[in-house]
């Protein structure tokens, strides 16, 4: 069966265990939700949304596109298509480590939206208002 994209993933920033500021991915969201009998979802999708890691940041960054081939143990290759936007966080709800005085500031936190085998689609991002800031 054709599909225009096998998955569509929201992954957002989960805070490190250790407090620093940096972080690890979180898939939030996946469609579907069951994997497909041809193409399983892929386990790790979340590293690939940040190659760079996860980090907060004090101001709001543009949102960043890309495109990229990943080749699995099978030499499989899967087309994944990433845009990057950027989120206030609550300084109590993500970051419950950081000193007092970061509090005081305002925070960005980094979400990704991944599609696989997508080739040159524009991807939209929909959340639930509870995400929203």
């Amino acid at each position: 069966m054709a599909r225009l994209a096998d998955y569509f993933v929201l992954v957002a920033f989960g805070p490190h265990p250790r407090g620093s500021g940096e972080g690890q991915g979180q898939i939030l969201q996946r469609f579907p939700e069951k994997d497909w009998e041809d193409n399983p979802f892929p386990q790790g999708i979340e590293l690939f949304c940040q190659p760079s890691g996860w980090q907060l940041c004090p101001e709001r960054n543009p949102p960043t596109f890309f495109v990229a081939v990943l080749t699995d143990i099978n030499s499989e290759r899967h087309y994944c298509a990433c845009l990057t936007f950027w989120e206030p966080a609550e300084p109590s709800q993500h970051l419950p480590h950081l000193p007092s005085c970061l509090h005081r500031r305002r925070w960005y936190w980094c979400r990704d939206s991944t599609t696989r085998r997508c080739s040159g689609t524009a991807l939209a991002s929909s959340m639930p208002s509870t995400w929203r800031a």
